[in-house]
């Protein structure tokens, strides 16, 4: 039994493994898991959880210390750097963002980046399945970091909050011209957004999160604007086997359907 902050050994039964290991009154100082990530300051919820959450990896391992003669070992911790890429686990992050752009605010003790990630660094824009997501304040990126917490992969890239002339930005417009045969996405609604890719898709890393489709454009000059998801499609299908076909994008928060 493991009690306080750090987590205190207050009692163990006779067939625990760990006795002739730790003595009552001993301190977990680390844990160490499956890949080497290790975990410092932890309270006894902390501690518990993650060996729950672990329960079938090999090689746990706990550091145990007499901590009124030794004390805790420190965490490590992270520099402010220029920019960094980070890529991240599936799961919670055990992060805290505030702010536009995103700041970090706070880092766990017990998260996965902790010792990799510093505080006061600033999300530039995150990956996901090819696409940047960019231009974001703290609850959007919050928002995007749940609903793909199931997504491997992931690649955040950081700033200096001062570099403000280096941060990605959703454009105005933007014109993406599109390959012949099928383009491997899901439009929805009106005007015409993309919803999903296919793994596949040529084009999954052009067409930026955030922007609708405001035109449809052939090379000998015709367009068609203010179409739906319907319209778009059957466009897209009627010329499918076309070269030089596009589609110009426009920023939602920017513009006006």
């Amino acid at each position: 039994t493991l009690k306080g902050t750090p987590p205190i050994l207050t009692k163990m039964s006779a067939a625990s493994p760990l006795n002739g290991l730790v003595n009552i009154g001993m301190a977990a100082d680390t844990l160490t898991l499956e890949g080497g990530t290790v975990h410092y300051g932890m309270n006894t919820v902390e501690l518990t959880t993650l060996l729950k959450n672990n329960m079938n990896q090999p090689g746990r391992e706990i550091r145990f210390v007499q901590f009124e003669e030794v004390g805790l070992t420190p965490q490590a911790s992270a520099q402010l750097t220029e920019e960094m890429n980070v890529i991240l686990p599936m799961g919670p992050l055990g992060l805290t963002f505030k702010g536009y752009p995103a700041v970090i605010t706070s880092v766990k003790s017990t998260s996965a980046l902790a010792g990799r990630v510093a505080q006061g660094m600033a999300v530039d824009y995150v990956t996901v399945n090819r696409r940047d997501y960019m231009d974001m304040n703290a609850v959007d990126l919050a928002n995007l970091i749940k609903s793909t917490t199931d997504v491997p992969g992931r690649m955040m890239k950081l700033r200096l909050p001062s570099q403000t002339d280096e941060f990605s930005r959703i454009p105005d417009e933007l014109e993406v011209v599109l390959p012949p045969g099928k383009l491997g996405v899901t439009f929805t609604g009106r005007p015409a957004v993309a919803k999903s890719f296919r793994d596949d898709s040529p084009i999954a890393a052009s067409i930026p999160p955030g922007m609708f489709i405001d035109k449809f454009v052939m090379p000998d000059g015709y367009s068609q604007a203010g179409m739906s998801t319907r319209e778009l499609v059957g466009l897209l299908n009627q010329f499918i086997n076309e070269e030089g076909r596009c589609i110009v994008l426009r920023n939602a928060k920017t513009s006006q359907p």
